[in-house]
């Protein structure tokens, strides 16, 4: 038996609502994101993100890949 109530009309939670939501907690200073981040690698390196996080997962919280600029 399904007890979930559908959502009231115009109060949904889509994908843009959420991120929107996020990003704004985020740029006000109400949600802090850098004790996420664990490592970071240049894109040349990417290839060792990606043995860092097959390898050890348990290390790696998240990885960022850093781009130059052109």
């Amino acid at each position: 038996m399904n007890h979930r109530l559908p959502p009231a009309p115009g109060r949904q939670w889509d994908v843009k609502r959420v991120a929107a939501t996020f990003f704004g907690f985020l740029a006000s200073g109400m949600v802090r994101a850098d004790g996420l981040i664990t490592h970071r690698f240049d894109f040349e390196d990417a290839e060792s993100a990606f043995q860092l996080i097959d390898r050890h997962p348990d290390q790696c919280t998240k990885a960022v890949l850093r781009f130059s600029k052109c």
